[in-house]
């Protein structure tokens, strides 16, 4: 869902194969996403900083957290996901935690996410709790509505607030061509103009591809090409991967690191 912006993020998991010849019986190398680095820097601001996030699989290549280094003149933080899978090897539960550390900050809650599934191993809701004191309080809810195929054409959001009262809902309706989300129509329960966005794509396989960290889907993680957004520039390995992100401004760059298993 667009508004799922948290991060982000955010994530990331890509099985990817050689396309050279291999021997019969011998398995092609298989591409992980092990690190990104992003540097910010601005023309108006003294302000710069260098974000580093490293990404742990288990033995069964299933990511199981993520670190989130921030660093800068005026601040350091450290942001925490911590996954965890049901018996059919879904994302069950995820949780986000932060270390901020500079001065007269603490942070005093922390965020769960809670994942849902059908019996086709489709994603049917999610619920996103801040947990503050061992207090649940959950922050909003989606659920998803599915034709034919393994991913959403709505899902319906609804927010609350710190009383637990449902203060916005809406429906975001998402339309595909070729496995990429080329329009989310967003409606308002509440009634008011409906707004559709737009988006265009490259023709490289998406590390974040189906990939669930913290809330649920996006154009981001629905789309099998990675989004093309105005005023960046993608460059890619060998495996068609991309390895860096460059703002053409020159306000900053994001590069990626792989592993292979």
């Amino acid at each position: 869902m667009k508004v799922l912006l948290t991060y982000t993020l955010v994530a990331l998991l890509f099985l990817g194969t050689l396309a050279s010849c291999q021997e019969p019986n011998v398995q092609a190398p298989r591409y992980r996403l092990k690190k990104s680095t992003t540097s910010t820097t601005s023309s108006s601001s003294p302000l710069s900083y260098t974000t580093i996030t490293n990404y742990t699989y288990n033995q069964a290549n299933q990511l199981v957290s993520t670190r989130t280094f921030t660093g800068s003149t005026y601040l350091y933080a450290q942001d925490d996901y911590y996954l965890t899978y049901n018996d059919t090897g879904l994302v069950s539960q995820s949780e986000w935690k932060q270390d901020p550390e500079y001065p007269g900050h603490t942070l005093n809650f922390y965020r769960r996410y809670l994942y849902t599934y059908d019996a086709q191993n489709r994603l049917m809701e999610v619920k996103a709790n801040k947990i503050v004191l061992d207090k649940a309080m959950l922050e909003y809810e989606e659920q998803y509505v599915y034709g034919s195929g393994k991913y959403p054409t709505k899902g319906v959001r609804k927010n609350y607030n710190d009383e637990g009262t449902l203060w916005m809902e809406f429906t975001a309706t998402y339309s595909y061509s070729q496995d990429n989300v080329v329009n989310v129509t967003t409606t308002y329960a509440t009634g008011g103009p409906s707004n559709t966005i737009r988006y265009q794509y490259d023709t490289h396989p998406n590390p974040w591809y189906g990939v669930l960290i913290s809330g649920g889907y996006s154009a981001h993680n629905l789309s099998k090409n990675n989004l093309l957004v105005s005023g960046q520039v993608y460059s890619y390995n060998a495996q068609e991967l991309p390895i860096k992100k460059v703002q053409i401004d020159g306000s900053g760059q994001t590069d990626y690191e792989y592993e292979t298993y």
